[in-house]
């Protein structure tokens, strides 16, 4: 039976015989020179590495390693976190964030059914108003003003609810504890966030800007018809290339890995290697939400967190920040 711990230099799981129990041994990944614990002492530290569920499962086999979830030995926080790059599978990344959202179902639909009520509560909040401007015959001044600070007042509170739940994702993906109180922690990331989700909108809108100019000038000419299906079509694809390229962007920024402008050249270095990954995440995506929608739409209280975990789950293994894979035995000395 082989022996599983982790390295204290870098965090990494490591794996050796049992025969080399006692034994000094060498991290690959840091050379840190590790005493090999025994059998029963292993399991300590092997514990506090692993992913919630299997804390949970204690003495059950890991649901971290093969086959469950292809060649990982169970996700692993790396030491400092720092960015980088590697493949992931979708399945690897939907196998740990089922395992994630089993052991945290409460704490997740919790969070979401409140942002969920959140939501619900700006949406009242503009019909009221709505139907206000609707009564006094036309716009009004007032309840104009009011409509547009409402929508200011809703976009902000739910980008601040949306970084809390975030964080809480990615608190659990690194194995860490979390709380529905962190919900309200995203205070510090509110304002580096807005800038990158307003630098985005700008983006979009200079490229839709583009799209309309091109299809005036073909009606201008004369083929106006296919010219603006054309733009129309391109416009759909230039927006989903930059979605496959770009996503990790706000998670970059939330996880305060990056600045807010150079949070686009890193997210297109984090995705380098996974666009098609990103793109079998998005029909996963779609489809989980579906059945969520399907099961008398109550399910998606409980799709939602799944789908939004899977994310998180995604930007932390993409950025090799979860260590997967690899050689993960020792040297034994």
């Amino acid at each position: 039976m082989p022996i599983q711990f982790a390295c204290t230099g870098c965090g990494k799981q490591l794996r050796v015989d049992e025969s080399s129990a006692g034994k000094r041994a060498k991290c690959p990944q840091c050379e840190t020179i590790l005493q090999v614990p025994n059998v029963a002492a292993a399991s300590d530290p092997l514990a506090a590495a692993t992913p919630p569920a299997a804390a949970a499962t204690a003495g059950a086999t890991n649901p971290y390693t093969p086959p469950t979830v292809e060649s990982m030995t169970g996700p692993t926080p790396i030491a400092g976190g720092a960015v980088g790059n590697q493949r992931v599978t979708a399945t690897q990344i939907l196998n740990y964030a089922w395992e994630i959202w089993k052991s945290n179902l409460g704490l997740l639909v919790g969070v979401t059914v409140f942002t969920f009520a959140i939501q619900m509560v700006g949406s009242f909040v503009n019909q009221v108003l709505g139907a206000g401007m609707g009564a006094a015959g036309g716009p009004n001044a007032g309840i104009v003003i009011a409509f547009i600070v409402a929508q200011l007042v809703a976009i902000a509170v739910q980008m601040f609810f949306l970084i809390g739940q975030m964080q809480i994702v990615l608190k659990l993906a690194r194995g860490q504890p979390a709380r529905f109180n962190d919900l309200f922690g995203g205070g510090s990331r509110f304002w580096p966030t807005l800038g990158c989700v307003m630098l985005v909108y700008l983006m979009f809108i200079s490229v839709g800007i583009v799209m309309v100019a091109v299809g005036a000038l073909g009606a201008n000419l004369g083929a106006g018809g296919p010219v603006i299906g054309i733009t129309m079509f391109g416009f759909a694809v230039a927006m989903f290339v930059l979605m496959l390229m770009l996503w990790p962007f706000m998670y970059l920024v939330i996880d305060d890995k990056s600045k807010v402008f150079s949070s686009f050249s890193t997210a297109a270095h984090v995705t380098k290697e996974n666009r098609w990954t990103t793109f079998v995440m998005v029909v996963m995506s779609i489809g989980i939400a579906m059945v969520g929608f399907i099961a008398l739409f109550i399910g998606i209280i409980f799709a939602a967190p799944l789908v939004v975990t899977m994310w998180g789950v995604g930007y932390l293994m993409m950025s090799n920040q979860l260590t997967i894979g690899g050689d993960s035995s020792a040297v034994v000395a």
